[in-house]
């Protein structure tokens, strides 16, 4: 992510453009030209430096700010946007979509 990343997945709150607030998501988002390495605008990102151990791992950090996703970006396990731009879920309730991709995310790094 440092240095050389050029695709992110994060975590973030899907907020609509009219502000309805979906709660916590995964998308993949592009954050670097990949010609030139800059950040897009809306993009900070940086290196964390030298580290006690295990330098060759470029370990970075990554900020946002009025920075927009399109929905195509939005991996989309546990809701998606519609080509009407309306919210669709099969978890009604925040919390049990939540524990939903709480449950994927622990199945996945046990898997490691």
């Amino acid at each position: 992510l440092g240095k050389t990343s050029i695709y992110a997945i994060i975590w973030a709150k899907l907020v609509m453009s009219n502000g309805d607030d979906h709660g916590l998501h995964a998308f993949v988002v592009n954050i670097r030209d990949p010609k030139t390495m800059l950040p897009y605008p809306g993009v900070i990102v940086g290196d964390l430096g030298e580290k006690a151990s295990l330098n060759g791992v470029d370990n970075g950090f990554i900020m946002f700010n009025k920075f927009c996703i399109p929905k195509e970006s939005l991996l989309s396990k546990t809701g998606d946007i519609n080509d009407d731009g309306q919210y669709i879920s099969p978890f009604k309730d925040k919390s049990k979509r939540l524990g939903n991709i709480m449950c994927i995310v622990y199945y996945n790094y046990t898997l490691q």
